[in-house]
């Protein structure tokens, strides 16, 4: 897994695969002691649909905003990710980018 930062208060994490990517976006609050806390705001996949979206192939990046006072507004979020992802090498463009607000309904359990 890498770590990569996104902006004074933003960094992401991410696992590679070579038809996708995913990973959870962090608000960063840093510490006089050179810590910081890492508040998880966000969850992303990057992947490259089968079937054209548009006018030619591209790579997709479907991110899920937590409902948290940390979260950072969706323009906020697509203006900082779209550049931290090309630096980090993620993906090439083209890049269709959807943001989604999103709460969790239920915690998760395993179902037998």
């Amino acid at each position: 897994m890498m770590r990569f930062e996104i902006s004074s208060t933003l960094a992401g994490d991410c696992v590679v695969s070579p038809e996708a990517r995913a990973g959870e976006l962090f608000h960063v609050a840093k510490n006089s002691a050179g810590g910081a806390l890492m508040t998880p705001i966000a969850r992303y996949f990057i992947w490259r649909p089968e079937f054209v979206e548009g006018f030619k192939k591209h790579w997709r990046i479907d991110c899920f905003i937590r409902d948290h006072e940390l979260a950072p507004a969706a323009k906020t979020l697509k203006e900082a990710l779209v550049p931290a992802r090309k630096k980090e090498g993620l993906c090439e463009e083209p890049v269709w980018l959807s943001l989604h607000q999103r709460e969790e309904v239920e915690d998760a359990a395993i179902c037998r």
